[in-house]
């Protein structure tokens, strides 16, 4: 069983919700911002977060890709030398197109959200 962070950005909230829920079936713990409670300093708990997973999770969209907290959390998580994981959860991206050190993983395609 593994702990999984998800990075995604907010326009794909509804997709990776479903995507989460999957990880959990397969019996893996799974953890996004959703988790997060006022009064907390987001930043620093997501970094711990990064930290304290196994596995990390960047559900590919063209949002996540231009966005600069997803940008941040996985070059966080790839200096720490984290296993990661891209999910493809959008039509339109062109692999050609992504960073050089994402291009070089074996993504998984979610678009038919198939477990």
């Amino acid at each position: 069983m593994a702990n999984v962070f998800i990075s995604y950005n907010r326009e794909s909230e509804a997709i990776t919700k479903n995507l989460v829920d999957d990880i959990k079936l397969l019996g893996h713990t799974a953890w996004f911002d959703q988790e997060l409670s006022g009064g907390q300093v987001w930043w620093d708990q997501i970094l711990e977060e990064i930290r304290n997973n196994d596995v990390f999770v960047f559900v590919l969209s063209p949002e996540s890709l231009s966005s600069t907290a997803c940008k941040l959390e996985y070059r966080y998580a790839a200096e720490l030398r984290k296993t990661i994981l891209p999910v493809l959860i959008a039509e339109g991206i062109s692999t050609n197109l992504l960073p050089p050190a994402l291009l070089q993983i074996q993504f998984v395609d979610y678009l038919k959200r198939d477990r």
